[in-house]
């Protein structure tokens, strides 16, 4: 075992991981684990940290769970703003109590490399396994999305058979809708990735621009297909999934309102430029 400390001289972690980094295990002090001291961190990350007003009431929220799981979120609080990714706690409505009524079958990595369902196991290759027999999407986050329910398979059968349904009326159903949703979906950029990038402030202006304006022709595309949704879906399941995009997407509006694109365009083609400039200095030199 090898002991290292983080790259923080003043933070109360320390590292513990084998020496071909099969495990890594981080050690915090006793102190995160004190419900006084994690009430405290708590309450100022709530009512000065999240940026909306609603902190306090979030905050009332959180209060209301038990002592060891209030002193877990303290330290998983403290853990992530090593790394800058504290947001994600924000808004508690995101959090899942842990049940022993999984929802989805939990599948390791050896029962997947037998049952060959993300390679096969002649040269370990996509070809010849389950997901690449299923495989017939068309974006990237719709073959992420397939890939994630292939090595997680729902375990209620209400759930199945609902997912079922929804499956054989895209296949059988003879409406125009399916097709019309379908070259819609297939024209969009890997918007996952996109909003992903934005989560972590890792796009640029102009990225951030053609994200919001790319959400925003979806919203107006799928509004002008609610009538038909409505009379042409029969499954809860999809009818559900497609009239909740335009509220979901209610927000871009007026994120696109306060953004100017040719503003946007100017920023990229100067960063674009400077770039080129040091290119050429370091070329020179």
């Amino acid at each position: 075992m090898l002991l290292l400390k983080t790259s923080n001289p003043h933070s109360p972690m320390t590292l513990i991981g084998l020496r071909d980094d099969r495990i890594r295990i981080e050690r915090m002090g006793k102190l995160h684990f004190e419900y006084s001291h994690a009430f405290q961190l708590i309450t100022d990350f709530y009512t000065k940290e999240v940026p909306d007003a609603t902190g306090p009431q979030k905050l009332s929220v959180i209060l209301s769970l038990d002592k060891p799981v209030v002193c877990s979120l303290a330290a998983v609080i403290a853990y992530l703003k090593e790394f800058n990714l504290e947001r994600m706690l924000y808004n508690p409505s995101n959090f899942k109590q842990l049940s022993s009524e999984t929802e989805y079958m939990t599948i390791n990595g050896t029962t997947m490399k037998n049952l060959e369902i993300l390679q096969n196991q002649t040269d370990m290759k996509t070809k010849g396994s389950l997901l690449w027999v299923l495989d017939h999407t068309k974006t990237s986050f719709g073959r992420r999305r397939l890939k994630k329910w292939v090595t997680q398979p729902l375990m209620k059968s209400s759930e199945i058979n609902a997912r079922l349904d929804a499956v054989s009326e895209m296949l059988l159903s003879e409406s125009s809708v399916f097709g019309q949703i379908r070259n819609l979906l297939c024209k969009l950029p890997d918007i996952e990735r996109g909003l992903c990038s934005v989560f972590h402030k890792k796009c640029s202006t102009q990225e951030f621009f053609l994200i919001l304006s790319t959400l925003s022709r979806l919203d107006l595309e799928i509004q002008a297909l609610v009538p038909v949704i409505h009379s042409h879906v029969k499954t809860p399941l999809l009818q559900n999934a497609l009239l909740e995009i335009p509220e979901l997407l209610s927000p871009v509006k007026h994120y696109l309102k306060i953004l100017n694109e040719e503003a946007a365009k100017i920023m990229r083609e100067k960063l674009i430029k400077e770039g080129a400039e040091k290119i050429t200095t370091y070329v020179c030199f």
